[in-house]
């Protein structure tokens, strides 16, 4: 549509959405011009390789690695006497048998 000259405000009526929502979907698919040779067009594939190199860092990093020794230890529990995942979190806090982790851990791996 921007193609054929249309303004952002033009292919927002048409698509009902905001022309600020075109104006960054167009720039966010557009690599940046570098001078030469022809100017780069909008590419949805672009986009969504953009889209997801963005998704990768949105998220809270998980952390259930640094508590590496409990989940060791909770398999062990679990596998050996058939505790339940919140078995082994209560009685690992109650003998405060992973003191320095003990504020996470049931929150990083649930």
């Amino acid at each position: 549509m921007k193609r054929i000259g249309l303004s952002n405000r033009a292919i927002a009526r048409e698509i009902n959405c905001s022309p600020s929502t075109v104006g960054y979907e167009l720039r966010r698919g557009t690599p940046e011009y570098s001078g030469r040779g022809r100017r780069p067009r909008y590419s949805a594939k672009r986009r969504a390789a953009v889209y997801r190199a963005n998704r990768v860092r949105c998220r809270r990093p998980k952390r259930h690695l640094a508590n590496s020794s409990f989940l060791r230890w909770a398999v062990e529990k679990i596998t050996a006497h058939n505790w339940s995942f919140d078995t082994c979190v209560g009685r690992a806090r109650l003998l405060k048998r992973f003191a320095g982790q003990q504020h996470s851990l049931h929150k990083n791996v649930v």
